[in-house]
């Protein structure tokens, strides 16, 4: 792994590279908190903190009687797809030298090589890339004349969802019509290879429901370091960052090296490897928050399978009370504490949660025709470059988290009804939002942004610090947003959910100080 610096007006420059022997995953195949240093031209440049999962390609087993077992159905996969050939390329009377870049939900993941001044070039070309929601997977396609003197002009475009190019090859056929020229056409083919992923790769791309949550209840620090000696003492308060971003955090409290935090926090699960950092951070009005020390927290240990694998997978193994020390200086020294306790509460696995595709989302199925040598696109059929590739998806349900006890906050029991599609449970949409705490998915496909430097940051109820604020989007990449967010319901009535996009300057943050937060994930 290499580890760039982004510069906005040059080139970004290299800040070092992570090695990671790939041989040691035949043994293990998830290591999750791993650490490795950054070098560059033999010096260590720091260090990167990531988890590294292998999910092999599912391969039929063999039956006694010597007929192979099917494997099963999944939504994410590898997909190797070839670009065979073009032909009948409109050349609009000049030599062309032909290329393609291929796409995945409008983001480039191969480019082939140049041919040059044919109108019919035969590339053989494969390219191998992971889907994660094989369902709402489109494939983008733009055949281009590579130019020296003037820009790359396009010489044909294609947009068609991944399932439709694996029916139409199914059915015997690989030529597609290219679409915004006169004529031109690209035999394509592309073969399926299911990966099972569920549940072990949160932020991937695809929706991944909770195992549960984590309820953190932050007692107090003593002994902290103070970094305003020796004009005054620290402004602490406690943040919980899970993968880089934080999930979590409390109020602050003013000149203050012995803290009592009194406040309770809930963080999701996806994993039962799941580590979080829990950091205690000096407020500062005008400048960069400064750490007063960090400690790791993994959930392993507070959770166990449960007894029945579709209604409830995964049950808590009690509370757990800790003093840990605080690491600080880059964690090589120690300088005060915090208590706290947590709990693991289990999700109830509902059916149907996903993020599935609209059925408004314009497909290229109906354009997948048999194409002989003679047949040729029309002007007006559907743009393919990248600004259309992205799909349009809705929500079909929620999970929510119930504690141990199987009772929702209001006293009421959770009625399962006893229809089961698949792994979970189903529930009415009217018994569903009487259910008090739970875990509330919504996703953001995209937007324009007006300035650059902006960010992201999602709201609920009159919530005065948001709920969920990703980091900073660097231009250019500014321009186009694409987030699989998730955040909880709060207690009390509806929740009120907005969105907005702010500038990343500091400007003023007496809002962080309040003393009440509409974000918490479930009731205590």
């Amino acid at each position: 792994m290499t580890v760039w610096d982004y510069n906005d007006r040059r080139n970004d420059s290299n800040v070092g590279t992570v090695s990671f022997d790939l041989k040691s995953l035949a043994d293990d195949g998830e290591q999750p908190g791993l650490l490795g240093e950054v070098i560059l031209d033999g010096k260590a440049r720091g260090q990167v903190k990531y988890d590294v999962n292998y999910f092999p390609v599912l391969k039929p087993a063999k039956l006694a009687d010597g007929t192979l077992e099917p494997v099963p159905e999944t939504t994410s996969g590898v997909v190797r797809l070839v670009v065979h050939q073009a032909k009948e390329l409109d050349p609009r009377g000049q030599q062309i030298n032909p290329f393609f870049k291929l796409f995945l939900n409008g983001k480039q993941v191969h480019r082939s090589q140049t041919l040059k001044r044919t109108p019919n070039p035969i590339w053989e070309r494969p390219a191998e890339f992971l889907v994660t929601a094989k369902a709402s997977a489109t494939i983008g396609l733009q055949v281009m004349d590579d130019n020296t003197l003037v820009s790359d002009s396009k010489l044909g475009a294609l947009s068609v969802r991944l399932a439709d190019v694996l029916k139409a090859n199914a059915d015997g056929n690989d030529w597609f019509p290219l679409s915004q020229v006169r004529s031109g056409k690209v035999r394509i083919t592309a073969e399926w290879k299911p990966v099972l992923m569920a549940g072990a790769i949160n932020g991937a791309g695809a929706y991944t429901a909770p195992l549960g949550v984590v309820r953190l209840y932050f007692k107090r620090s003593t002994d902290l370091k103070n970094v305003e000696a020796p004009l005054g003492k620290s402004d602490p308060y406690v943040r919980v960052v899970s993968k880089g971003l934080v999930v979590a955090r409390s109020v602050v409290h003013d000149n203050d090296l012995d803290p009592v935090y009194d406040e309770i926090v809930y963080v999701q699960v996806h994993s039962p490897k799941d580590t979080f950092t829990i950091e205690v951070m000096d407020y500062q009005h005008m400048t960069k928050d400064r750490s007063l020390g960090l400690t790791d927290f993994s959930v392993e240990g507070l959770l166990t399978e449960g007894a029945d694998r579709k209604t409830q997978p995964w049950v808590g193994t009690g509370k757990v009370s800790r003093t840990d020390s605080l690491k600080t200086d880059g964690r090589r020294s120690i300088k005060g504490n915090i208590e706290f306790e947590a709990e693991f509460f289990p999700c109830t696995l509902l059916n149907n949660v996903s993020f599935t595709p609209s059925e408004s989302v314009p497909g290229a199925a109906s354009k997948i025709t048999e194409v002989d040598e003679a047949g040729s696109a029309t002007d007006d059929d559907e743009a393919g470059d990248e600004e259309s590739i992205a799909p349009t998806v809705t929500t079909t349900t929620e999970s929510f988290a119930v504690p141990s006890g199987g009772t929702s906050v209001n006293g009421a029991a959770s009625k399962k009804s006893s229809t089961k599609d698949g792994d979970g449970v189903s529930i009415p949409r009217d018994e569903l939002l009487k259910i008090q705490t739970g875990v509330l998915a919504f996703q953001i496909i995209s937007g324009q942004l007006s300035k650059k430097g902006a960010r992201l940051e999602v709201l609920f109820d009159d919530g005065v610090r948001p709920s969920l604020s990703p980091l900073a989007l660097e231009p250019p990449r500014a321009a186009r947003l694409t987030l699989s967010l998730f955040s909880a319901r709060s207690t009390g009535p509806p929740s009120r959910l907005s969105a907005r996009a702010r500038r990343t300057t500091r400007g003023t943050r007496s809002a962080r100080r309040s003393s009440a937060s509409s974000t918490s994930a479930a009731s205590s």
